[in-house]
């Protein structure tokens, strides 16, 4: 964490600029709050492993904090890795930007992609966030479809990435705890379980 952390400060104060982009690329697990030694003897769900050398990887609320003692405004949080994209990882990361770009499935190892994503920022630098977010979409979905895919049929033809506005991810917990209650009721009663 510390590491992020001092990343974070150093940039900041190395390179001001007006709006900050954080991206995380690595492998990603989801979204509980456990750590451990590795992904491969661990079930708990966090983001930066090193499933090759066993490293320890950092639950999420790990990189929230990290982040946050930072003291460093992120107007554009993005997980390059797997699986951040549950509602759960999402409301552990809700304060950290006000627009979080990942994806809710297993990504591919070559992540987003970055030529693309860096060549339209030197065009445009000043474009907003949301702009930014809509480059980094397409320009993940372009690449995968027109040109990874074609080039390498043998891997499999899914992909996912979302931009998502973080000011919403408070009523969207409310509205799944309320739907996970009513399923819940639903299950426990016999007439519905058949």
């Amino acid at each position: 964490p510390q590491t992020i952390t001092d990343f974070l400060v150093w940039s900041k104060d190395a390179y001001p600029a007006d709006r900050t982009v954080l991206v995380l690329w690595n492998h990603g697990n989801g979204w509980d709050q456990g750590d451990g030694p590795s992904v491969l003897s661990s079930p708990k769900r966090s983001i930066l492993y090193d499933e090759d050398n066993n490293a320890p990887f950092l639950s999420n609320f790990k990189v929230r904090n990290a982040i946050t003692n930072s003291g460093t405004k992120i107007d554009v949080f993005g997980l390059d890795a797997s699986i951040m994209g549950t509602i759960e990882a999402l409301y552990e990361f809700r304060d950290l930007a006000p627009i979080i770009i990942t994806s809710q499935e297993v990504g591919e190892s070559h992540g987003w992609d970055y030529k693309a994503i860096l060549s339209r920022l030197e065009t445009d630098p000043g474009m907003g966030t949301e702009d930014f977010s809509r480059v980094v979409v397409d320009s993940y979905r372009n690449f995968f479809e027109g040109t990874f895919y074609p080039q390498n049929p043998i891997y499999e033809k899914k992909h996912t990435i979302s931009a998502l506005r973080t000011i919403y991810m408070n009523q969207i917990a409310v509205e799944a705890d309320s739907l996970a209650g009513g399923l819940l009721t639903l299950m426990d009663d016999t007439a519905t379980r058949g």
